[in-house]
Formats: structure tokens, C-alpha cells, sequence
């Protein structure tokens, strides 16, 4: 089958990057992010577009199935365009980077005022993929609350969001598709970073589990020391990993789970990854 459970399995694409240029990648990572939300506030549709990969998209989380709307970004960016009456401000407020190789994530609260009366604020997820030598959005996630703003939720769900993380890799482990159905929404997509495009490949969640369920290889994906963070109903958890096939090493990489809460409890929405060789054995001790 043509996925390549991210080129989890038979490609193995980027490496690791030394510290000073992580660092540096950090704030070029914060800029594009910042760039973004200056487009939407100038309804700056072209200086929007510069920061986005095509076929980027939007998730915001609520209501009873812990999503409460998808969009392209497309869409978002002529809804922005045709926008009348006060200016959409979102400011982002104490950004935490995390990157590996040619996949980023941010985690950072906003406050969004119309014009100059406060709306709502909430967390931003943000994912972001390597383009040649610019960061751009490939997906945005956010949570929406009116009060407690700015400040950082409760983080008492943490432990939900990591157990369902968990459940999908178990689920993978075993081959057992009936496991990751319970702890994944049925829009869930993977999204392996890496490529010229800045992402190799796009599985929806349908696709993974009908290979899946006809596969004979062994896996073995471990996480290692993941972070959690959760604010009301969306939860990011990121953890390098390591990944074995049929009972020998094969590469490593990064997680970036992103999920919501609804009536169901804790799903897993988008899972972005990178692979590699290079700078994994410390990660294997």
C-alpha cells in the first residue's frame, strides 16, 4: 500500500540538527506563527498564504465530539479576505517550541480581541513542517475560553491525554485496529514531515486501519519521556520515540499527537512525525 505508515516503515527521511541551529529554528519557527496572525489582523491574505504548506488545515475543539469544526486553510484565508467590521487580533502569549529535524511544534496561549473588545482566548497547537529553509503551518488547532485568560488551564487532564496516546501505539503494536478506532476521531489524519514539500506523506486514519488490519510486519513504537500539555478540551502530547520492525531497530524520530476531548473522553485528532537514524541511541538506552 502506498502510505508508508509515515514513512514509518520503508523511508526514512531527515535528521537530527545540532543545538545552535534547533535554536535558531525556534525563533524562525515563533516568526512564521507570529507572521500568520499578523496576515489575519491586516487581512494580509498574501502574507497569510507565505506561512502555510498547501493543503494546510484548521481544527477547533468543543462540543460533544471534542471537535467542534474543520477547515482548509483556504477557506480561512478568503473568510479573512471578505471579513468586514472590527479587526481580528490574536496575540500569542509564552510560545513552548518543540522541534525535531524538519517538524515543529508550538504550544501557546492567545487572547483574541475584535477590534479592541476581548472575545475569548485559549491555546493554539500548532504544527509546522520544513519548506527548503522556511518553517510553514501545515496545521493549526485551538481551544476557545472566556475566562482565566490568559493565564495556563488546569493540567489535571494530562494523564487522559497521554493514556490515549499510549492506546494508539499499543493499538499499533498489536495490529489490533479495533483498539486505535476507540482512541481516535473518525477525521483523524497522520502526517509524516519531511520532503522538498515539507510533508512525505498523508494518511487518513481509514486508510491506516485497513492496511493495518492486513499486515503481518511487527512493530514497536516506544515513547520517551513525553510532555503533555492540556487546555480545556485540546491536548498536544510530544514525545521523540523509537521504532522497531519485525524484532530489528529501524529509525526514530518525534510525535506530535494532537487531541480532543468530548463525551467519549480523550481522541486523537492528528498525529505529525518525523523519522530518522541519525541521534537515536541515546533515545534507545
Amino acid at each position: 500500500m502506498r502510505f508508508v505508515l509515515g514513512a514509518i516503515l520503508f523511508t526514512v527521511i531527515g535528521a537530527a540538527r545540532p543545538a545552535l541551529a534547533q535554536s535558531n529554528d525556534s525563533a524562525a519557527v515563533v516568526a512564521t506563527v507570529t507572521r500568520f496572525f499578523d496576515g489575519m489582523r491586516t487581512q494580509d491574505t498574501a502574507l497569510i498564504r507565505s506561512t502555510v504548506t498547501e493543503g494546510a488545515t484548521l481544527l477547533s475543539t468543543g462540543g460533544p465530539s471534542g471537535v467542534a469544526s474543520r477547515e482548509t486553510m483556504e477557506g480561512f484565508i478568503a473568510m479573512v479576505g471578505k471579513a468586514t467590521g472590527p479587526m481580528w487580533d490574536e496575540q500569542i502569549v509564552a510560545p513552548v517550541v518543540r522541534i525535531d529535524g524538519p517538524f515543529a511544534s508550538v504550544w501557546t496561549r492567545y487572547t483574541f480581541t475584535l477590534g479592541t473588545t476581548f472575545s475569548h482566548c485559549g491555546v493554539g497547537a500548532v504544527h509546522l513542517v520544513r519548506v527548503g529553509e522556511a518553517w510553514k503551518i501545515r496545521h493549526m488547532s485551538d481551544s476557545r475560553r472566556n475566562a482565566g485568560c490568559p493565564d495556563a488551564a488546569s493540567q489535571d487532564e494530562a494523564p487522559g491525554a497521554l493514556a490515549a496516546s499510549q492506546a494508539f501505539l499499543d493499538g499499533l503494536n498489536a495490529r489490533d485496529t479495533a483498539a486505535i478506532r476507540r482512541v481516535v476521531d473518525s477525521g483523524a489524519v497522520l502526517l509524516v514531515a519531511g520532503g522538498p514539500n515539507g510533508v512525505s506523506s498523508r494518511t487518513e486514519i481509514g486508510e491506516l486501519l485497513s492496511w493495518l488490519a492486513t499486515s503481518t510486519d511487527r512493530f514497536d513504537e516506544r515513547m520517551v519521556q513525553p510532555e503533555v500539555r492540556v487546555d480545556g478540551p485540546l491536548a498536544e502530547v510530544w514525545a521523540p520515540y523509537t521504532f522497531g520492525l519485525n524484532g530489528a531497530f529501524s529509525h526514530c524520530g518525534a510525535d506530535g499527537f494532537q487531541l480532543a476531548k468530548g463525551a467519549e473522553g480523550w481522541k486523537v485528532v492528528l498525529l505529525t512525525y518525523n523519522t530518522r537514524r541519525e541521534g537515536c541511541e541515546s533515545l534507545r538506552r
